[in-house]
Parts: C-alpha cells; sequence; structure tokens
C-alpha cells in the first residue's frame, strides 16, 4: 500500500502529489510510515519543474507542508538540507513563492536557534606555510640550488608500472584506516546538490551563498525579506504573500484599481471562500491615490514613483 503511495508522489501530477505529501506527513506524524522515506521523497520532489506552474494555493499547500515537516524534525543536517534546498527553490520560482519561503526560513529560524548558527560563515585559518630557506646560498648571489628527487621514489614507480601487464585487469583494493578528524574535515566542507538522502548531502556548512544572490533579486520585497534572514531579523509582514505579491495583484494595483470594500470580517466568511474576498493588510489594501513616500512599501515604491511621474 505504502508503494503505490509513493509512487503518486513521484509520477502523479503536481496536484495529486502534494495532496499525496500531506497525507504521508499525517502519516509520519503519528509515526505510522518510516520518516526516512517521506523525508527522500519530498526532497526528491522539490526539483520539480511543475513547481513554477502551480496555483496559490497548490503553493501554499506545499509550503505547509514543507514548514511542518522541517519544524518536526530532530534530524539537523537533514533540516539544514531542507532549508539550503528552499533557498535554491526561492531563486527561480515566480516572486510570490520566493516571498512565501522566506517567511517560512524566517519562522524556523526564529523557532528553532539551533538552525541559525548555519548563517555565519565557517571560520577559516590560514596556516603559516614554513619555507626552506637553505636552498639561498649567500655566496651564489641568491640563486637557486636545486637538489634531485630520492631514486626510492622513482623505483616505487616503475615497478608499479611493470606489474600491470594489461589493460584489462582487475584491482585489488586494500582496506585503508582513514582517521575520524579527516572524514569531518572532508564532510563539512563538501556539499552535494544531487544526492539523494537529504541528511547526508553536507548542508551543514553555511546558507549564505543562496541568501547573498536573493539580496539581489528583482522584486524588492523578496530583497528586504532575504536582507532579514540574513540579518537574522524579523520579517513583520502578517498578509499572504501568494496573493500581495502575484502578478495579478500589482497589474490591479498598476491601473489603479480599488481595493473592495470590507462588508465581512474574514471571521464570519467560511474558510472556503475566504481565498477569495481576501483583503490586502495595511497599505496594500487601500487605494493607490492615497499612497506617499511614507505609507507605501518597498514594492509599492514602483507603482507610487511612475504614478508621480505620469501625474
Amino acid at each position: 500500500m505504502q508503494d503505490t503511495i509513493y509512487r503518486l508522489v513521484h509520477l502523479a501530477d503536481i496536484r495529486i502529489s502534494i495532496q499525496t505529501l500531506s497525507l504521508l506527513l499525517q502519516l509520519v506524524g503519528k509515526k505510522s510510515v518510516k520518516s526516512d522515506r517521506f523525508y527522500n521523497a519530498l526532497y526528491k520532489k522539490m526539483l520539480d519543474l511543475n513547481l513554477t506552474n502551480i496555483g496559490a494555493v497548490t503553493a501554499a499547500n506545499f509550503l505547509h507542508i514543507l514548514h511542518k515537516a522541517i519544524y518536526i524534525d530532530s534530524n539537523i543536517p537533514r533540516c539544514l538540507a531542507f532549508i539550503k534546498r528552499l533557498l535554491q527553490l526561492a531563486l527561480y520560482v515566480p516572486a510570490h513563492v520566493a516571498a512565501g519561503c522566506l517567511i517560512i526560513i524566517n519562522k524556523l529560524f526564529k523557532s528553532r536557534r539551533e538552525l541559525v548558527k548555519t548563517l555565519d560563515e565557517p571560520e577559516t585559518t590560514i596556516a603559516p606555510v614554513e619555507v626552506d630557506l637553505s636552498k639561498f646560498d649567500d655566496d651564489s648571489d641568491g640563486e637557486e640550488i636545486y637538489k634531485d628527487v630520492d631514486d626510492e621514489k622513482n623505483n616505487v614507480d616503475s615497478t608499479k608500472k611493470e606489474k600491470v601487464s594489461s589493460s584489462w585487469h582487475h584491482v585489488k583494493v586494500q582496506s585503508v584506516e582513514v582517521p575520524e578528524s579527516n572524514v569531518k574535515e572532508i564532510a563539512g566542507n563538501k556539499y552535494d546538490p544531487y544526492h539523494r538522502v537529504p541528511a547526508f548531502a553536507g548542508a551543514d556548512n553555511s546558507l549564505r551563498a543562496e541568501l547573498l544572490l536573493l539580496c539581489q533579486h528583482f522584486h524588492p520585497t523578496v530583497q528586504v525579506f532575504a536582507e532579514s534572514v540574513l540579518n537574522q531579523k524579523k520579517i513583520s509582514y502578517y498578509g499572504d504573500p501568494l496573493k500581495d505579491f502575484s502578478l495579478a495583484h500589482f497589474l490591479e494595483r498598476f491601473v489603479f484599481k480599488n481595493p473592495k470594500k470590507n462588508e465581512k470580517s474574514l471571521s464570519e466568511v467560511p474558510q472556503t471562500v475566504q481565498h477569495k474576498n481576501y483583503i490586502s493588510y495595511g497599505s496594500r489594501g487601500k487605494s493607490v491615490k492615497s499612497l506617499t513616500r511614507t505609507n507605501c512599501t518597498e514594492d509599492e515604491k514602483f507603482i507610487f514613483n511612475i504614478w508621480k511621474r505620469n501625474a
């Protein structure tokens, strides 16, 4: 039964696969299924290119699954791998989805402080290089004196070449014990973006690379959100980013369309139709003519400047 459910995640339509992941997440919370297989499937699904064309409702469900899955996970390297891939996802998805990804990451950093340490660059110390100055002779006018390589190394290389009699041969691999210090150093400085298991992807090194790119995003709000995450500041936003930063909302503001009147509060409206009667929070829900430089947000400054030029 579980094999059939996981096949839907990988082979079905993007909307059906997200609904299937939501079902599996509930089973993982009740410990009915193994969590490792679920996280591997969710980690692979984040590479699906169909995520760039999903609607607001499907995107909200997918971001909710990611937020809850990372929040309940106790494996720190796996959580960091999901956050790093979520930042990579924000680089090529639409602006409203990228803003939602950054809000989720900011909430995770506020609730789980053990994940914030990865925002700092790893400290790198440069060891002093010991130079052998004995090869410089004072009597030779600064000329270098070179010595030949030991004959023992040449003899070893020649014996290795003589042993190989043909290009078709089987190499006998000897077991070599690697010290623990070397293993930790290699695993901590190497990130594999194509690793199938997120816990061993090596993403616990740093997250600054993707955040620095998002700070140069074309959308001004995404820039502000990325800088807030990078500087470990709280994102003071209380609306729905999948609606406020969408292209449709931008065009409605650009044609100076007055917002709908709030005849009923959202608590009186059923949840099934709340997304249709959504009203933006703050200055985003006001008329464009009432915008000023003091009350407009960073994404509305673009509309405000054009409106002032054409006025």
